[in-house]
């Protein structure tokens, strides 16, 4: 994939933007082909001019891309939501957004949803969590001393599935912050081919990891 392509400049009017979260490959045109997906931060005044950024294996811009998105501290990731085969670019940011978006920029019926916290949220988990065959997308809220540590589970049309947010853990950190610090994923714990959500916890500052079945057994 190296070559005269790359590397590529993520901060084209050299203000200082940078890249928080990991850059994210897949197919997002259907084409067969893998596009390589990133997310800038802008400096403080400018954080309302992050972009995400998509370029094709050897380096070129997918036309229409970057786009500009009102959102601090964008975290991508890469799944088919809406059952066409066709991967969506999935993101949540740290003004509580869960976003799907298409390969040409348009979001995806029932997004962006805005979730009611303070505070960042977690890079998405995604999995058909409540084995209804479609995906759902799984967050968690940030490390703010004004509220608990939640997990909530998105459908792939918009709506909080019943019976979430659930409290992981209800302890404040020992310092005010707004940072999701704890990631969930999703995994078959058990081998009964069924997902799990898996968390670590924040008491204390230690890691634990409670299994949350989402679904009724």
């Amino acid at each position: 994939m190296a070559g005269a392509g790359w590397p590529k400049s993520i901060d084209p009017t050299g203000i200082g933007k940078a890249i928080q979260r990991s850059p994210v490959v897949g197919d997002i045109t259907g084409d067969g082909q893998p596009e390589i997906i990133a997310a800038n931060v802008a400096p403080i005044p400018n954080e309302h001019t992050n972009e995400i950024f998509v370029w094709s294996a050897n380096g070129t811009p997918l036309p229409g891309w970057p786009k500009v998105v009102d959102g601090f501290g964008v975290q991508p990731a890469l799944e088919d939501m809406n059952g066409d085969g066709v991967n969506e670019i999935v993101y949540t940011d740290f003004m509580q957004r869960i976003q799907v978006i298409r390969a040409d920029g348009t979001s995806l019926p029932g997004f962006p949803v805005l979730l009611p916290v303070t505070g960042g949220l977690s890079p998405p988990a995604i999995g058909d969590v409540n084995a209804n065959g479609t995906k759902e997308i799984v967050v968690a809220t940030s490390w703010d001393a004004s509220q608990p540590l939640s997990l909530y589970v998105v459908s792939s049309v918009g709506g909080i599935l019943p019976g979430w947010p659930r409290v992981v853990d209800s302890l404040g950190p020992p310092l005010s912050a707004s940072l999701p610090l704890n990631y969930p994923v999703v995994g078959d714990l058990d081998g009964d081919g069924d997902l799990e959500i898996a968390i670590g916890g924040r008491a204390s500052w230690t890691p634990s990891v409670p299994p949350c079945q989402p679904r009724s057994r």
